[in-house]
């Protein structure tokens, strides 16, 4: 049964693809978060966990994530949705070990869990929901501390491409600037789009972009009241 959002609220990630899509493509995006699924962002929960534990763990060790592989393959119990789950976090998981070593950067790092409820961003009359998968500490190259975040993004179908992975790299800095304590580096707060196989991390020149999130913010709030519920929702009470 899905929910109604009634004031504008859009996730980092579906921002940043809304950003490089098409008109159609943006009229289902923001319908789908005007009225979320209750399975929205579970498909994929065991392959984040995963990840997450090897990167908090051991960065360099990959057995947990073959350990994950090993067991989601191994079932063939379960309802349909979620053995199509499972097939999708084992396809996630491949892709994982194609690009681990490009996430962070190329020093020592600490890494931690993200927030299970973190604040979120106020743009233009929008909230942005941005749930970091992982906190980033090192140091830069004059040996200051620094901190970045990351953020997982899963979709075999919509990647979100140069256009959307910036922009969304940079509201991600500017929402880690916001709630961290410390100086926030751009290139370690980075969005990766792991089907995609790419990193995106912020860049240290923001203001046309975040211009362009601007904008959008704007179009979506003057969107929203008019968005009409899909035709297969059943809303909560």
């Amino acid at each position: 049964m899905q929910t109604l959002r009634s004031t504008p609220r859009i996730s980092l990630h579906k921002l940043g693809e809304y950003l490089g899509a098409s008109p159609r493509r943006r009229r289902r995006i923001l319908a789908d978060q005007k009225y979320p699924s209750p399975y929205a962002g579970l498909r994929y929960a065991r392959a984040r966990a995963a990840i997450v534990e090897q990167l908090v763990g051991a960065q360099a060790d990959q057995r947990l994530v073959e350990a994950a592989l090993l067991a989601l393959s191994a079932r063939d119990d379960g309802s349909r949705w979620q053995l199509q789950a499972d097939l999708g976090c084992i396809e996630a998981l491949l892709a994982w070990l194609d690009l681990r070593g490009s996430v962070g950067g190329p020093r020592p790092m600490r890494w931690s869990a993200g927030d299970s409820a973190p604040a979120r961003l106020a743009v233009r009359g929008v909230e942005i929901s941005v749930r970091p998968d992982l906190h980033v500490q090192g140091v830069d190259r004059r040996g200051r501390a620094t901190l970045g975040v990351v953020t997982l993004y899963f979709s075999k179908h919509h990647p979100l491409g140069a256009q959307g992975g910036l922009h969304a790299a940079t509201a991600l800095h500017r929402w880690a600037q916001a709630v961290h304590r410390g100086p926030v580096s751009p290139q370690t707060c980075q969005v990766v789009d792991v089907f995609a196989r790419a990193v995106w991390a912020a860049p240290a020149h923001q203001q046309r972009r975040w211009a362009g999130l601007e904008v959008a913010c704007e179009e979506i709030a003057q969107r929203w009241a008019q968005l009409p519920a899909p035709s297969s929702a059943m809303l909560a009470a």
